[in-house]
């Protein structure tokens, strides 16, 4: 890790992949990696689409995951974590889509059944 006397520390993959995991909806990933107008409009659109910025948090975790997610200075996160976070947060990621596939399924088909 090279930096001089002016550069800011570059961010880390494993602390911006929690916090999008279990803050992502806030944004908080995004006030970390320096993407601050990005975080505040995540911020503030998550009490009003929630539903929208679950799904870029999603979308951000995967490119955390796969390591094409860059911080405010479009710079590439430091990668300095073991490969188990990426592992468990990968094996995680498709099977939440998977899940939110079905409830959307059940949602529209148990009320057909039902009514």
């Amino acid at each position: 890790m090279e930096q001089n006397q002016f550069s800011k520390p570059l961010v880390s993959q494993s602390t911006a992949l929690h916090l999008c995991f279990w803050l992502g909806t806030f944004g908080a990933h995004n006030f970390y990696a320096g993407k601050t107008v990005r975080g505040v409009v995540q911020l503030i659109s998550a009490f009003i689409f929630p539903i929208i910025t679950l799904v870029v948090m999603f979308i951000d975790l995967y490119a955390i995951i796969k390591g094409t997610y860059v911080d405010g200075q479009n710079r590439g996160l430091e990668l300095n974590a073991s490969k188990w976070p990426k592992k468990i947060y990968g094996l995680f990621y498709p099977a939440m889509v998977g899940l939110i596939i079905l409830a959307v399924i059940v949602a529209v088909v148990v009320p057909k059944i039902m009514g």
